[in-house]
């Protein structure tokens, strides 16, 4: 028995626990950075999304596009591509209340994902 300090082997099996140990810290570590990346990603799109659904609100029923054509922009943010589509669907009339139906669509590739394509969307009504 020696007393003086560590066998070899002992200093080996403390080694290689360690090894395991930061090996699956840095896993951890490395999926928690791609989580966050999808996250942030997904809150941009959710936040265009809502804002181009108050700005129509706000422009107002008889200022809504044309619902024979769709609004197509391409939006570049916070290092994300994506492909936002507007369209007004004419509501049948309930009682004497004409509405129309706002879709908001927003497209874009999800890096963190392989290039997965990912699609967001936001529907409301709006009256006159």
């Amino acid at each position: 028995m020696n007393i003086d300090g560590f066998s070899l082997v002992e200093a080996m099996i403390a080694m290689f626990l360690i090894s395991v140990a930061v090996t699956g810290g840095m896993t951890f570590y490395l999926q928690s950075q791609e989580v966050q990346a999808r996250v942030v990603h997904k809150k941009i799109v959710t936040e265009l999304a809502n804002n181009k659904l108050e700005e129509l609100k706000k422009a107002g029923f008889n200022n809504l596009p044309d619902p024979a054509t769709p609004e197509i922009l391409t939006v570049n943010i916070g290092g994300l591509s994506a492909q936002q589509t507007v369209t007004v669907t004419n509501v049948p009339p309930y009682g004497t209340t004409d509405y129309k139906q706002v879709e908001v669509v927003v497209n874009w590739t999800e890096p963190t994902e392989g290039g997965k394509a990912m699609v967001f969307n936001a529907v409301t009504y709006i009256a006159p």
